[in-house]
């Protein structure tokens, strides 16, 4: 994947993040924004890894630099934790077309032509 096309897919989800209304209240702590907490979560599927984001924290402390900084531009990384009570509060509509808008950047980029059947369709395996 080129840089290009990753940027396109962490831009949709950013604007999805983004775009999900604020629901917590004046008193909660607000020190993570929504759209960093998506990332971060979009960054554990990427690497495929259960507990990425206590590398980068380590990584950061040590080199001054992450890799949730440099590729995703998360500010302020938030824990396990965080992300979860913060994307357990956003309704998955706010994502709906996440999904559909990153299919259609890959597939403009000529990502899926190998993986065309029969008519020109796409076998896509979802594990819901």
């Amino acid at each position: 994947m080129r840089k290009g096309i990753f940027n396109q897919l962490l831009d949709n989800v950013e604007r999805a993040g983004a775009e999900a209304p604020e629901f917590r209240k004046g008193g909660h702590n607000r020190k993570y924004r929504l759209p960093d907490a998506i990332k971060s979560a979009f960054a554990v599927f990427f690497f495929m890894h259960q507990s990425m984001l206590n590398f980068p924290r380590a990584m950061k402390e040590r080199r001054k630099r992450s890799n949730m900084e440099t590729l995703f531009g998360v500010a302020d990384i938030p824990g396990d934790t965080q992300i979860r009570i913060l994307a357990d509060g956003i309704a998955p509509a706010v994502f709906a077309g996440v999904f559909r808008e990153n299919l259609k950047t890959v597939d403009a980029a000529g990502a899926l032509d190998t993986y065309r059947v029969l008519d020109g369709g796409v076998l896509l395996a979802l594990d819901g």
